[in-house]
């Protein structure tokens, strides 16, 4: 037995958000460092008493590793009160210590915290940063300066600036969830340009190269049938045989074809109903739309797209072996956020179904499949024989509109 590692990725627009905090995260830890560590240094360079530096020296290395936890993980403490409140006992901690230490520590302590009210609006929610604001402002009126009080207009303007700190923390981080968004959007734009690229480089080789050669072979196939059966020739059973495996080879790699050629942007509607006119052109039997041509576009996955065509292809293979029927009418559109695909025929029914109760696929010419594609796309499939006279089956297919563009496990 072998063992998988499975690798969980976050979505596209998380990753690049996160990427981005990291380094405007990074970018502030830096700033608030740097202040710290020319406030230790001009108290070392003063001839501070040693209680002051060390009591500074365990300020910064406390910060240190609580900025560095921030700055290799911001996510952790986005919407935390880890974060907030311990950086707020540091910061008291360090206002305590720079208080009267020289002239100019006020000025630098009030950086330091502008500095920090702006990573707090990055990284905390709009709670936490309020908490810790308000605990910032009691330390500083209540840790201000003795032997010179500051004017009014500078600790109204200091109040200020820190509150603007956080708006702008939080505005950054909006900012930065916007260009999350957009790039994960810019890139999956581009996968899909790239992905349908490399799909129609692969249909136009197969059609060049695979499916002419299984035309060709339809061809000879259906030559050889012709030439038997006017003939009586005991081995027109196998040339018919022989025939109808070419020519469901053929629409098999048709399919491939279409479904390699289909994006995102194509019309479910319109792609179906013209599938449907081309098998009533090869077939000679008449097809007629029973209800407005005028449906909206639904824009359709090539996964989802490959899933209706496989379900509809497979209604019409059997009406067209099995039902004896000379003609169908079909409708296509939307009805309760739903596709609904209905196709009835004029021809013999199921001989074992006597009413018209809905048939259960088993044993029934494929229906097996056909209910485990309508299983993918979380459609509803009901196919019913009907008890009236010149009415064979309603095959009927409801798909919700979601499944068009949910991503799809393709069987082939």
């Amino acid at each position: 037995m072998t063992s998988q590692t499975t690798i969980v990725r976050l979505p596209l627009a998380q990753e690049i958000r996160d990427r981005s905090m990291s380094g405007a995260v990074g970018l502030i830890c830096d700033v608030r460092l740097g202040i710290l560590l020319t406030c230790e240094l001009i108290l070392i360079t003063n001839g501070t008493s040693i209680p002051s530096i060390v009591s500074l020296f365990v300020t910064m290395s406390l910060s240190w590793i609580l900025l560095r936890t921030v700055r290799r993980a911001p996510a952790v403490a986005s919407w935390g009160r880890l974060f907030p409140c311990t950086d707020l006992i540091v910061t008291g901690a360090l206002v305590f210590t720079l208080s009267d230490a020289f002239n100019g520590a006020y000025a630098l302590t009030i950086a330091y915290i502008l500095t920090s009210a702006l990573l707090i609006g990055i990284i905390t929610s709009a709670t936490w940063a309020a908490v810790w604001t308000t605990g910032i402002l009691t330390i500083l009126i209540m840790m201000r300066p003795s032997h010179a009080p500051l004017p009014s207009a500078i600790s109204i303007i200091s109040i200020l600036g820190i509150a603007a700190g956080v708006l702008l923390g939080n505005r950054l981080f909006v900012q930065l969830q916007e260009v999350g968004r957009l790039t994960a959007e810019a890139a999956a734009a581009r996968a899909e340009e790239r992905a349908l690229t490399e799909r129609l480089t692969i249909a136009r080789d197969l059609h060049d190269s695979l499916a002419k050669s299984i035309h060709g072979i339809r061809m000879l196939a259906e030559t050889l049938d012709d030439s038997l059966h006017t003939t009586d020739h005991e081995d027109a059973v196998l040339s018919r045989t022989l025939f109808e495996s070419a020519d469901e080879a053929s629409r098999e790699a048709r399919l491939v074809l279409d479904g390699l050629r289909i994006s995102g942007e194509n019309d479910a509607v319109g792609a179906l109903a013209e599938e449907v006119a081309r098998w009533s052109a090869r077939t000679g039997i008449a097809a007629v739309r029973a209800d407005s041509e005028s449906a909206p576009r639904l824009p359709c996955s090539p996964e989802a797209m490959w899933q209706l065509q496989r379900v509809l292809g497979e209604a019409l293979t059997n009406i067209e072996k099995h039902a004896r029927a000379s003609a169908v009418s079909f409708s296509i559109g939307v009805e309760e956020h739903r596709l609904r695909i209905e196709i009835n025929d004029d021809g013999v029914g199921l001989t074992d179904a006597k009413s018209s109760e809905p048939i259960s696929p088993e044993g029934h010419y494929g229906l097996t499949g056909m209910r485990e594609r309508a299983e993918a796309l979380d459609a509803e499939l009901s196919i019913e024989s009907q008890p009236e006279p010149g009415v064979g089956l309603r095959t009927r297919l409801l798909v919700p509109l979601t499944s068009l563009t949910a991503p799809q496990e393709v069987r082939t």
